[in-house]
């Protein structure tokens, strides 16, 4: 049986709840491709997902494109996890933000400080992703929002918005256990 891998019967399957662990049980996504000003904090991605699976792992990755106003403004980035009605408030754990007070303290999964001293043309593209377990039940629906605010542009540079332009994305996997 050359490369071909075979399980006894005797061996676990590895299926929970009719899933097999660790395989993706959905995937779903929202796009924000608005060029817009963030003054004041602004929702940009949501996704509503109804769980598979209780107690199952989430994955999200959000990517952003900012820019700053020319001056000496901050960006801040959030993701959060809601039942009912998305709200800003609800910060994912902790674990996934990286050292510093401000983020920390606002659940910011990025913070930029000075993002306006560098050139008006510039766009930068910004990441934060991580794994986490929940606890809830199977048919739950869950909302996860994607919010930015500060003193930025999304998805569009200060001086060229029609050359230097990107899109913004949030995309959440449920992983069955």
């Amino acid at each position: 049986m050359s490369g071909i891998l075979s399980r006894s019967p005797d061996m676990k399957s590895g299926i929970v709840g009719g899933f097999p662990t660790g395989s993706v049980l959905q995937v779903l996504s929202d796009n924000y491709n608005s060029q817009t000003e963030a003054s004041s904090e602004i929702k940009v991605c949501e996704v509503s997902m109804t769980m598979r699976q209780a107690n199952s792992k989430f994955y999200y990755q959000a990517q952003m494109a900012l820019a700053g106003y020319g001056d000496a403004d901050n960006s801040y980035v959030t993701v959060t996890r809601s039942t009912g009605t998305a709200s800003n408030t609800d910060y994912l754990p902790a674990d996934n933000r990286g050292p510093g007070t401000q983020g920390g303290l606002q659940g910011y999964q990025v913070y930029s400080d000075d993002m306006g001293v560098v050139p008006t043309n510039s766009l930068f593209t910004f990441t934060a992703s991580d794994l986490v377990l929940d606890t809830h039940a199977a048919g739950l629906v869950i909302i996860f929002a994607l919010y930015i605010a500060g003193g930025c542009y999304i998805n569009r540079s200060l001086t060229r918005a029609d050359t230097e332009t990107g899109i913004t994305s949030l995309t959440i996997f449920e992983i069955g256990v």
